[in-house]
C-alpha cells in the first residue's frame, strides 16, 4: 500500500514558522494560527501517521494498534446508528473518516424519526438536509428543557411578603450568569 497526503505549503508555512518562533498565545490573531496548527496535526495524524502505523504493524506481523479505522465500514455505520444523535455529532469530531460517515443523510433521517417521534417529519419530501433538521430539533428540545428546569420566578408583593416560599422563589447559585451556552 502507498500512503500519501498533500499539504498546502502556502497554508501551513506560516503556522510552522509560528511554532518554530514559539509565538505566545496572547498575541492578537494567534488563535487562528493555533487553529491551523490543530488542522495540520489532525490531517497528518488521520491521513498519514495512523495508516502508516497500521501498515507497519501489519508488515512486521505485529498486532495492529487499537483504533476505529480498523473496523469495517459497515460496523462503524452500525455503531453510529445505535448512538443518540448528539453523540453522533461528537463521534464526527474523532477523525476524518468518522466525520464522513456521520454526514450520511439517511443516518440523520433515521435519527430524526427515532428521537423526534412527535414531530411531523413525514411532511418533508424531496431533497432534505436531515442533519440540519435534527440540529434545529435538538436546539429547540434543549431550549424547552432549560425553560422547564428554570421556570420564571414569581415576584412577591412587598406589602404581603411570602412566608413560606416555594422552590421557584429561590434562585439558583448561578442564575446571575444566565443560561449556560
Amino acid at each position: 500500500r502507498v500512503h500519501m497526503t498533500s499539504l498546502d505549503k502556502s497554508r501551513f508555512l506560516p503556522v510552522i514558522d509560528l511554532v518554530v518562533d514559539t509565538l505566545k498565545f496572547e498575541k492578537q490573531g494567534s488563535s487562528s494560527y493555533y487553529r491551523e496548527v490543530f488542522m495540520l496535526w489532525r490531517m497528518v495524524k488521520d491521513e498519514l501517521v495512523i495508516p502508516l502505523l497500521i501498515g507497519l504493524c501489519d508488515k512486521a506481523g505485529l498486532e495492529s494498534p487499537p483504533c476505529l479505522m480498523l473496523l469495517p465500514t459497515e460496523l462503524k455505520l452500525k455503531i453510529l446508528e445505535l448512538l443518540p444523535g448528539v453523540s453522533i455529532g461528537y463521534m464526527a469530531c474523532v477523525c476524518t473518516e468518522m466525520r464522513y460517515l456521520a454526514s450520511d443523510n439517511d443516518l440523520w433521517e433515521h435519527k430524526c424519526l427515532e428521537e423526534g417521534k412527535g414531530c411531523l417529519w413525514k411532511l418533508y419530501t424531496g431533497d432534505v438536509d436531515w442533519k440540519r433538521k435534527f440540529a434545529s430539533f435538538w436546539r429547540r428540545k434543549r431550549l424547552d428543557l432549560l425553560a422547564r428546569r428554570n421556570p420564571p420566578i414569581k415576584k412577591s408583593n412587598p406589602r404581603f411578603p411570602t412566608l413560606f416560599p416555594d422552590r421557584r422563589d429561590r434562585r439558583e447559585p448561578f442564575d446571575r450568569f444566565g443560561p449556560s451556552d
